[in-house]
């Protein structure tokens, strides 16, 4: 016979255990954060399992945002200028939605980082940030009705 109370103990580590792992795996998801650079190229759901579901059309789109991207990374950060027109090389990707961060500060310094958003529909955003030699790029949705938040290119 369990002590009293056990069962709910049991509940809840199953329910920890389920949600780690939710967590752990939640990157390996199309959609989740992907990272890439020179020593680690980037790994879709689509290059990793090719037996798998063709993509949705939201996904292949994000996919293809990833890939536009990626070409620029080096050990510098690119331009505001080779950023918009990596995108508008990809027919999808239209300059009236993309916003790209400043590449120089005020005072003409170089920035740290370079962030760039492209409007996919009214509740998807595509969002890629170059920092440290690597782009990191993630779906979300528009805050305020806008992808990213702050001065930007348009």
């Amino acid at each position: 016979m369990r002590k009293p109370g056990t069962r709910h103990l049991h509940r809840g580590i199953i329910f920890f255990a389920g949600a780690l792992g939710t967590i752990l795996l939640s990157g390996c998801a199309t959609g989740g954060a992907v990272t890439s650079g020179e020593t680690s190229p980037v790994v879709t759901e689509s290059s990793a399992s090719a037996s798998a579901a063709p993509l949705s059309e939201e996904d292949q789109a994000f996919s293809d945002f990833v890939a536009s991207l990626d070409v620029l990374v080096s050990e510098n950060l690119p331009s505001q200028t080779q950023v918009t027109e990596a995108l508008e090389a990809v027919a999808q990707f239209s300059s009236v939605n993309v916003s790209v961060t400043a590449d120089r500060t005020p005072t003409n310094l170089n920035v740290d980082s370079i962030s760039v958003a492209y409007r996919y529909d009214e509740d998807t955003c595509f969002l890629g940030q170059f920092i440290d030699s690597q782009l990191v790029s993630e779906k979300a949705a528009p805050v305020n009705g806008v992808c990213l938040v702050g001065e930007v290119a348009q």
